[in-house]
């Protein structure tokens, strides 16, 4: 592998090109590596069945069911070959918590948080959706949201 690096003051954007000879399991890592760190995942939109390229930030929450992990926006709903443990890692620093063992969700997709029975907690999204914080994720759901102090 040869890998040649231009710098240049005139480009106003970082600008990548792979050249190969075929479109190896090795050239798809690179690719993924490279949507990784710009915060990009390549997701099934599960009504047209079409590949898309997913901006990170358009995420409200990611769910796993049944061995599959969904990806939801304000809009539409895709499926993704990540783990939602992968997922959590990729969307480190971006304000994304865990909620349950099956859920992750975008902070900023929060309108609204309600206490429930047994010390869990209701999320209302902005899109008017509805998630259940387990017990286990409540307090430092509270936390990251500046309702319950640290310490």
């Amino acid at each position: 592998m040869k890998i040649n690096i231009n710098v240049d003051e005139s480009f106003s954007a970082l600008e990548v090109n792979i050249n190969c000879s075929e479109l190896s399991e090795d050239v798809e890592r690179i690719i993924s590596a490279i949507r990784m760190s710009s915060k990009q995942l390549v997701v099934k939109n599960t009504q047209s069945d079409e590949d898309v390229i997913l901006d990170a930030r358009e995420i409200a929450y990611a769910e796993a069911i049944d061995r599959k992990c969904f990806i939801y926006t304000k809009n539409n709903v895709y499926e993704t070959s990540y783990k939602l443990y992968e997922l959590e890692a990729l969307f480190s620093g971006m304000k994304f918590c865990r909620v349950s063992k099956s859920c992750l969700v975008s902070l900023k997709f929060i309108s609204s948080i309600k206490t429930e029975l047994n010390h869990r907690l209701r999320l209302t999204l902005k899109n008017g959706e509805a998630i259940i914080v387990s017990r286990q994720y409540a307090d430092n759901i509270k936390e990251q949201l500046g309702v319950k102090k640290n310490g």
